[in-house]
C-alpha cells in the first residue's frame, strides 16, 4: 500500500466542492466571463423557540477552473434585534419572538445573495 502525505490527502478532500443544479429558480445569479455564479440558502424557511439555534447551509457553484477551501460566503441577521450568526451558518435566535431574515452573499462576486425567513416563536 502507497502512503500519501497526510497534506496532501487534506488538499485533495478540501477540494472537492458537490455541484448543484443551476436550474433552480430562486438561485439569485450573476455572470462571470464563462459561467453564471449563483447561490441558495438552504432552507429558505425555519422555525426556532426563542434562544434556539439552527445551522444553515449555503448551496452555490463556483467559477470554471476554481476551488475554494471553504464556500465564498458572508452571513449576516438584517434586523438588528434578529439574533446572531457566524461565518458557518450558525443561527442562535434572540430571546424574544418575531419574525426575522438571514442572509447570505457570495464574496467573489458582487451582487449574488439569497435569503431565509426564521420565525422565532
Amino acid at each position: 500500500m502507497k502512503k500519501v502525505p497526510l497534506f496532501l490527502l487534506s488538499l485533495t478532500v478540501a477540494c472537492h466542492c458537490p455541484k448543484a443544479d443551476p436550474s433552480a429558480p430562486e438561485a439569485p445569479m450573476m455572470s462571470s466571463g464563462e459561467s453564471t455564479l449563483w447561490l441558495r440558502v438552504e432552507p429558505t424557511e425555519v422555525e426556532v423557540a426563542p434562544g434556539g439555534a439552527f445551522t444553515f447551509r449555503p448551496n452555490l457553484n463556483y467559477p470554471k477552473g476554481r476551488a475554494y477551501l471553504r464556500p465564498p460566503v458572508k452571513w449576516s441577521v438584517q434586523e438588528a434585534a434578529g439574533g446572531a450568526i457566524d461565518a458557518m451558518g450558525h443561527y442562535t435566535a434572540p430571546a424574544s419572538t418575531g419574525v426575522f431574515h438571514v442572509l447570505v452573499e457570495r464574496t467573489d462576486v458582487d451582487g449574488v445573495r439569497a435569503v431565509a425567513t426564521v420565525t422565532v416563536k
